[in-house]
């Protein structure tokens, strides 16, 4: 499983060893996401996938440009 924070922890100390061949420039390793790790250590639902909101839902139904068309609270609706 992909979410397993042993596996995740691993997967970022094994791109560690490979920063060392590497050269400064190189933005692709990067340091181990401790934040990370303890989120999946807490039960961190998959974080991949597709999502659509009821606000977003709203707004394909009723053909709207901007989302402050279709929310339901005043204060962030555009003054007319």
């Amino acid at each position: 499983r992909f979410a397993d924070q042993l596996v995740q922890r691993q997967r970022f100390a094994d791109q560690l060893k490979l920063k060392d061949g590497q050269s400064d420039d190189d933005d692709v390793t990067i340091d181990i996401d401790k934040t990370f790790c303890t989120a999946l250590e807490y039960g961190l639902p998959p974080t991949g996938g597709w999502g659509l909101g009821i606000d977003r839902l709203t707004m394909l139904l009723t053909d709207s440009q901007n989302i402050k068309e279709v929310l339901l609270f005043p204060t962030m609706k555009p003054r007319d």
